[in-house]
């Protein structure tokens, strides 16, 4: 697959707002590895005059929080070889439908959809996966959850995901998922299964999850995670916490940095004190000044 732009392995926190994880025009992108968490038109392709834009490939991604009645992916224009591969999508919200077309136009041309997951939490089955816009179209071999099944060689009922741990881990497959095994091959995508066959949805029963955002060893920020409970001259207390009301404890420093999980700076802070910050709800990266540059500390702030 000819992919000259990657955008891969990113947590992108979109809330409740106009906001979109992938807003292009161009052809040949690979999106992949991602977590995109809210969101409205989460996936947008913007008007284009450029007549031949294709090859846009999405594989394992997982989608969560869509907000209710709006869309996860929105086309003003039209798309060749849209490819859709072991994503897993939940909708929790009551989002209105996955794909919205501006007009006739703006059709999907030689979509293939494979190996993904549609779950919806909602307990009334949902129209979520509209083909109106489809031109010969691939739909084959994906899970759905209280959604209308679409395509060839559908499974739905529960798909068997967790929905209960931290991290990634909310989304694996259990043991008795129906999910396990029953993808298709697709060759540079998913040749490394574990099973006898590929499992749906982003995640590979039994595999090593991926990481997204700042824990990546090699983040573009140059901040790595450290477990907290790991180190026992740094302590941030209480963690989670609301924001304002913690401590971050250090024996060997008398001030701290506060990071975004994009890497991006926020304040510093004395130590062994009660702050005076007010941080909005989200993940943060604690540096102490006396660490490694590349050392940072996970705080959640609720």
């Amino acid at each position: 697959l000819y992919v000259p732009m990657r955008i891969h392995h990113n947590y992108f926190n979109l809330g409740r707002r106009f906001s979109s994880a992938f807003y292009t025009e161009a052809s040949n992108v690979e999106f992949d590895h991602n977590l995109i968490d809210g969101g409205i038109n989460t996936i947008y392709t913007i008007y284009s005059p450029v007549t031949n834009r294709k090859n846009i490939l999405f594989h394992h991604n997982i989608f969560i929080n869509g907000w209710r009645n709006e869309y996860l992916f929105s086309f003003a224009s039209g798309l060749s070889e849209l490819k859709l591969y072991h994503n897993t999508f939940i909708d929790t919200k009551g989002i209105k439908a996955y794909f919205n077309f501006k007009d006739a136009n703006s059709k999907l041309i030689d979509p293939d959809i494979r190996n993904n997951l549609f779950i919806s939490t909602r307990t009334v089955p949902a129209e979520l996966l509209s083909t109106t816009f489809f031109q010969n179209s691939t739909i084959a071999n994906n899970g759905f959850e209280n959604i209308t099944a679409k395509g060839t060689t559908t499974y739905s009922g529960p798909m068997g995901v967790n929905m209960k741990g931290s991290g990634l881990e909310y989304f694996t497959l259990t043991s008795t998922s129906i999910a396990i095994d029953k993808g298709q091959i697709i060759s540079g995508i998913n040749t490394n299964y574990k099973g006898k066959l590929p499992d749906l949805g982003a995640l590979e029963y039994g595999d090593t999850l991926f990481k997204v955002g700042s824990s990546l060893a090699t983040s573009p920020t140059g901040i790595q995670d450290e477990e907290v409970s790991n180190i026992e001259t740094f302590k941030i207390i209480p963690n989670p916490n609301n924001g304002s009301d913690f401590v971050i404890e250090d024996a060997n420093s008398e001030f701290a940095f506060i990071y975004t999980i994009q890497g991006e700076f926020v304040a510093q802070i004395s130590t062994n004190s009660i702050q005076a910050v007010q941080l909005a709800s989200g993940m943060y990266f604690i540096k102490s000044t006396d660490n490694q540059p590349s050392k940072a500390y996970k705080m959640v702030v609720k």
